[in-house]
């Protein structure tokens, strides 16, 4: 109103300015309201809602307590790729595992497992990389998947992904990180640049924009796979080992945003390339909700774990298992005075027993040392020979278990062999003695809901079944189950697998 009455120059000048603020305000406040309501799209949950604070940025936090197994979101992604190994097996859009493919009309590269898959893929963008995908593929999966990005900037749910974060003065300032996130835009504008507009950015500015939000939003798809340990041909005796292998990468607005922690209270379970967010354990109310980026406790101690988060990620961790003043007891020595674990104090020269506080000799802590060195020399000779070398397991595993906690994960791991070595050989009873010891040891390093001790479990039951163990059978596969339900839900082909045992079971006794 004051502009259009008219006022002096200098007051004219600081109007306009104020304008201009105001509208740059609403817009952005505009551009959030959406945002806001594209995520709140994707939850399942009445339990949980998304806040924000300073230090954490948007998080999804329990409003209610959130029960284990619970399903809190799930969300397409907006941008995908699958890895190249698995494009005769798996569908290029959707990630489900196929038998029949639905070639693309115009190139051989991707294949899909319906006409659906096939027209969205089409739609969303293949028409732009379809001519040159080889040449694309050439720059790199983080290149291709860019480009796919950058391809939908007309979508509803594109200010969402545009609006994650870069960590552009991070990456950026280290300059061999520039030279090759330029590089490739250069290149990326040269192949595609005319087909793509946008009025936000420049197109070299726009492919460099989603080049640094890849780099540090992108989540694996995962799914499940297994060998057999044995392969005896009578009923029931085939033992299975489960594993979790990477499909490809994805882009997802929402679950992108979901924090970080060594010790997560919920997991990403997937069909095909859709992904649900699920509780792992019981959310109090108040509790934010946390999935893993990759480091998580009892993979990695704590100095491994802060390493890579600052180095990818750009953040300091401070979640409850970064914050233990205490060292992961599964990386512990055996204390010779109670046989409990040695532990060390983190950011202290202070080693000393968890249970009777003994301060062992540093001759002694230095023996230990060496004598664990060697034990992890002859595991890795044993593990290259195929089928395992037995004679060299058993040693490695009784000098292990004269300077390692019984808890300790390398001790563990030994067990796991053994058992595999055993199974293969049709001793299942041995096999399922060793298989408890690496449970034991599971349980500890990744917590007691963890979906690592659920497959160790699981194949538990199967050895103590074979071995004609029915009720110890029974208990380990019921404790399996409830561990299977809460990461994959009761349509899953494990969870199924796992309830057919238990009938099987139930039936002999």
């Amino acid at each position: 109103m004051a502009l259009k009455l008219g006022v002096k120059s200098a007051i004219k000048q600081k109007l306009h300015k104020r304008q201009q603020n105001c509208h740059t305000k609403l817009k952005t406040e505009s551009r959030d309201a959406g945002i806001q309501d594209q995520i709140c799209n994707v939850l399942e949950s009445e339990h949980v809602s998304v806040t924000s604070s300073a230090e954490s940025g948007r998080f999804l936090e329990a409003n209610e307590a959130v029960k284990p197994g619970e399903v809190l979101a799930t969300e397409d992604p907006f941008s995908s790729l699958l890895d190249e190994k698995f494009k005769l097996t798996h569908c290029s859009h959707c990630f489900r595992e196929t038998a029949s493919f639905i070639p693309c009309y115009w190139c051989t590269a991707e294949g899909y497992c319906s006409e659906e898959c096939l027209d969205a893929g089409w739609s969303k963008y293949h028409w732009l990389e379809c001519e040159r995908v080889s040449q694309l593929r050439s720059l790199g999966s983080h290149a291709q998947l860019c480009l796919r990005t950058a391809a939908q900037f007309s979508s509803g749910d594109y200010e969402t992904v545009f609006s994650l974060l870069t960590h552009k003065e991070e990456l950026l300032g280290n300059p061999s990180h520039r030279e090759a996130f330029e590089e490739i835009a250069v290149k990326l504008v040269a192949m595609f640049g005319d087909s793509i507009r946008n009025a936000s950015l420049p197109v070299k500015e726009l492919f460099l924009h989603h080049l640094l939000q890849l780099r540090c939003n992108t989540l694996a798809v995962s799914s499940l796979s297994g060998r057999f340990l044995s392969t005896e041909q009578q009923s029931g005796s085939n033992v299975q080992d489960k594993y979790e292998v990477k499909l490809g990468s994805a882009l997802y607005p929402t679950l992108s945003l979901i924090n970080h922690s060594c010790r997560p209270n919920a997991i990403l379970r997937f069909m095909g390339n859709r992904a649900s967010l699920c509780a792992t354990r019981l959310i109090k109310a108040g509790e934010e909700v946390n999935i893993s980026y990759g480091p998580q406790a009892g993979r990695a101690d704590r100095a491994q774990r802060q390493a890579e988060l600052k180095g990818k990620y750009f953040f300091n961790c401070s979640c409850t298992a970064c914050k233990n003043i205490l060292y992961e007891v599964q990386d512990s020595l055996l204390c010779t005075s109670c046989s409990g674990a040695i532990i060390k104090y983190h950011d202290s020269a202070l080693v000393s027993c968890l249970a009777c506080k003994h301060t062992p000799a540093d001759t002694k802590l230095h023996y230990q040392a060496e004598m664990r060195r060697k034990a992890s020399g002859m595991y890795k000779s044993a593990v290259v020979q195929q089928p395992y070398n037995l004679p060299l397991l058993l040693e490695c595993h009784q000098l292990q278990s004269m300077v390692l906690y019984r808890d300790n994960m390398e001790l563990g791991r030994t067990s796991d062999k053994l058992a595999e070595r055993y199974a293969m050989q049709g001793d299942f009873a041995t096999s399922a003695r060793y298989c408890a010891a690496s449970c034991q040891a599971v349980g500890v390093a990744y917590g007691e809901d963890s979906i690592e001790l659920g497959n160790e479990l699981f194949k538990l039951a199967q050895l103590q079944f074979n071995s004609g163990g029915l009720a110890e059978a029974l208990r380990t596969a019921r404790r399996s189950r409830d561990i299977m339900l809460t990461h994959y839900g009761t349509h899953h082909s494990e969870c199924q697998a796992l309830e057919q045992l238990i009938k099987t079971v139930e039936n002999k006794l």
